[in-house]
């Protein structure tokens, strides 16, 4: 045996999909993997058919090998790592507000809403406000972990 497993990475909503092909040819071929570090053993836990997602930010080392019985072939290194969106500024004007990112280089889409319940609504220029709010909003991109939600009161002024 020789033949190493191809590994994937792809960009999904809230982080990476990783997935693996077992270019072994011979029957009952399986695949193995940790994210531990180690090579993978028999023993380990075999290549979900669906892949891997990895929704947390961080890295993760993937290695994969293919396994007749317990004769292992060559094993494919993988480092996915995941990074977490920073939260958006919300800034106040004039009885309206506008949402900013605050990862450079990187264009996520922004989501506000207003108070702590309702629905998301797409950030795509200022927005007007006929009374007091309290904006929450947050910014998301396929391959990154969604921002953590910010929140920032815009004060309405008569006249």
């Amino acid at each position: 045996m020789s033949a190493a497993p191809t590994v994937t990475v792809t960009d999904v909503t809230g982080g990476k999909k990783v997935t693996a092909v077992n270019n072994e040819q011979a029957i009952g071929a399986t695949m193995r993997y940790t994210t531990t570090g180690t090579d993978p053993v028999s023993t380990d836990s075999e290549w979900p058919s669906a892949g891997v997602t990895l929704n947390t930010a961080g890295t993760t080392t993937f290695k994969v090998a293919s396994f007749v019985g317990t004769s292992k072939g060559s094993v494919t290194t993988q480092e996915v790592t995941v990074a977490k969106l920073t939260a958006p500024t919300i800034t106040p004007g004039e009885n309206s507000f506008t949402i900013a990112g605050n990862d450079e280089g990187v264009n996520a889409d922004l989501y506000y809403r207003f108070g702590s319940g309702g629905s998301w609504s797409k950030y795509t220029a200022a927005v007007a406000i006929t009374e007091t709010v309290t904006v929450q909003a947050y910014a998301k991109l396929k391959g990154y972990v969604d921002s953590d939600t910010a929140e920032q009161e815009v004060e309405f002024t008569e006249g």
